[in-house]
């Protein structure tokens, strides 16, 4: 079987069994994602949830106005910069027993 088949993997193996064994598979069906209750469901949802987040964005409420989550987000990307432009390894060995991994967190590798 080809490795990029894995898109599209029921019809990759009926093609596999058909070319080596000469039997007829047969089609294949393949439902939908989503039937059309979820599709309802879903759309009834979005529409009773957008007046409340109209009223959090006008007031300023959402997360992604959130001072914190931006901080948060700016030393995670600042530390994984560092360490992906020092070329610093996520793992290394423990000294005290070699049968251990001891990971390095990105913020405290900018101390050392």
């Amino acid at each position: 079987m080809d490795a990029s088949d894995f898109s599209r993997l029921a019809e990759s193996i009926a093609e596999f069994i058909e070319s080596r064994s000469r039997l007829s598979v047969g089609p294949v069906h393949c439902p939908p994602i989503a039937s059309k209750k979820h599709i309802t469901f879903i759309t009834v949802a979005i529409l009773i949830w957008t007046p409340f987040f109209l009223k959090k964005l006008i007031d300023g409420n959402t997360v992604l106005q959130d001072k914190n989550i931006w901080m948060a987000g700016a030393i995670f990307v600042s530390g994984a910069m560092f360490n992906i432009i020092r070329k610093m390894p996520m793992f290394l060995l423990d000294k005290n027993d070699l049968s251990k991994l001891a990971f390095q967190l990105a913020v405290m590798a900018m101390w050392k």
